[in-house]
């Protein structure tokens, strides 16, 4: 990958994140909107899988930024 395509899958990943974290906090704020606690949160199914595709998303942003950045100190080697 060069560094523009680098850069447009990051961008893509973090706008993806952002709308797994805003559809997950909705979720949270529904349940206990409902009169259950935390644990209840934890426990719901969709709120869980939310989680899990965030922090999918946070990994492959990670793996792709530590890309880029090894190659940006080649290029200034």
């Amino acid at each position: 990958m060069q560094g523009k395509d680098l850069l447009e899958s990051i961008a893509g990943l973090r706008h993806e994140w952002r709308q797994a974290r805003d559809e997950k906090l909705t979720r949270k704020k529904d349940i206990l909107a409902g009169g259950h606690d935390m644990a209840a949160v934890r426990r719901d199914r969709l709120y869980r899988d939310l989680r899990k595709r965030q922090h999918g998303y946070a990994v492959r942003i990670i793996h792709l930024e530590r890309t880029m950045n090894r190659k940006r100190a080649r290029e200034k080697k």
